[in-house]
């Protein structure tokens, strides 16, 4: 097999993995970010909330937020890849920080609370 046949190959099994990936993602995001939703708006039918509740599922909130925003930057890098625009044009920088911080981890370099978009 040439070398331009295997990086074609390569390419197409990384879309599709990529693309299998973001569907797979967006479904539980969306869930969770509505089950969220509904425990912060919706005291009455699901139980009024303490404050430590409560800043927990904000915090849970805003990390369903940060995943969601890198899903969309894997779209996007995705998108660029395909030359579909110039990724010049929409830097992402640290991306493993981005991970990282989208998780709560320490070790992003922006902290645990002003990672932001």
């Amino acid at each position: 097999m040439s070398k331009k046949l295997q990086w074609s190959e390569r390419m197409r099994e990384k879309e599709r993995l990529l693309s299998l990936l973001i569907h797979d993602l967006n479904g539980p995001l969306s869930v969770a970010s509505i089950s969220v939703a509904n425990l912060l708006r919706k005291p009455d039918r699901y139980g009024p909330l303490t404050d430590k509740h409560r800043h927990i599922i904000e915090r849970i909130s805003r990390n369903i937020q940060k995943a969601r925003t890198l899903l969309q930057e894997m779209i996007d890098i995705s998108s660029s890849e395909e030359g579909l625009f110039l990724k010049e044009l929409f830097p992402v920088e640290n991306t493993p920080g981005i991970v990282f911080g989208c998780f709560g981890d320490d070790r992003s370099p922006y902290g645990r609370k002003t990672l932001s978009f």
